[in-house]
């Protein structure tokens, strides 16, 4: 079984847990990752071999789970749209800001 994973928020912390995924996790593949600099997505997702997109509600909706490495004050709103699609979440510490 295959889990198609795709990340929101491509910076350093969001990239290594794609690598981790794509390079050490048997049966995680990494489909599509979700940054707000459309340029970064493109060049992130050439480096791991997956989609991207500027949107995360399109990537939710092409994935079976999603990490979420943001901002902290991100953090609830695009946890609640992962919650709310019943996928699994995995979302960078700390949950909010308050």
């Amino acid at each position: 079984m295959t889990l198609r994973i795709g990340l929101i928020g491509a910076g350093t912390h969001g990239m290594r847990y794609l690598r981790h995924a794509k390079n050490d996790v048997p049966g995680m593949e990494p489909v599509m990752l979700c940054n707000r600099n459309a340029e970064n997505a493109q060049k992130y997702a050439q480096e791991i071999g997956c989609d991207f997109t500027t949107n995360p509600a399109e990537l939710i909706d092409k994935v079976d789970a999603v990490i979420v490495c943001t901002p902290p004050s991100s953090h609830f709103e695009l946890g609640k749209m992962v919650i709310d699609s019943g996928k699994p979440l995995l979302i960078e510490k700390p949950f909010t800001g308050t």
